[in-house]
């Protein structure tokens, strides 16, 4: 027969406290980076809004953070220039905490909020697909002739799928 010790008052006031206080400080943690990614953000938009035409803004950026992936630049953009809905939209305020790296992006396989909707499963396909192009052909003036229309080519479905959905 196992004895089960029962926790006294203090220990179950300490462990009830130890967690509140570690959720208030990463609460305070998640807001503070949330700002600061915004803030990121915003100069990543100014830098793509002054940059020369013709002029790559993200190898502007890449200058300066050599690691960054056109990716993350993109997403902190984009997060940015949605940012006046993270207090009303709770979607909006989750997009925003994957876009930062707060939450996981789920991978094929995993439980995800559309688990129960195999559709949009091919969502999160088209978006590992515009990150390895974009990963692979940072500059698309550089690509040859032969590469050119060939990118081309294999993305006109997709162009007449997104023409489709604008009628």
């Amino acid at each position: 027969m196992q004895i089960i010790k029962i926790p006294s008052a203090e220990e179950l006031r300490s462990d009830f406290d130890a967690v509140q206080n570690a959720v208030s400080e990463a609460s305070r943690l998640t807001g503070r980076a949330v700002a600061l990614a915004l803030r990121c953000g915003r100069s990543f938009r100014s830098v793509r809004e002054c940059a020369a035409k013709g002029e790559d803004y993200r190898e502007i950026i890449r200058r300066a953070i050599p690691e960054i992936p056109d990716v993350t630049i993109e997403k902190w953009i984009r997060t940015e220039e949605r940012s006046g809905d993270l207090l009303s939209n709770p979607a909006a305020l989750k997009q925003a905490f994957l876009s930062i790296g707060l939450l996981p992006e789920s991978e094929p396989g995993e439980a995800s909020d559309r688990e129960n909707k195999p559709s949009w499963n091919y969502v999160t396909h088209l978006g590992r697909a515009e990150r390895a192009i974009r990963e692979q052909v940072r500059d698309f003036s550089a690509l040859n002739h032969f590469e050119r229309e060939t990118l081309k080519k294999r993305l006109a479905p997709l162009v007449e799928i997104y023409e489709a959905l604008n009628r």
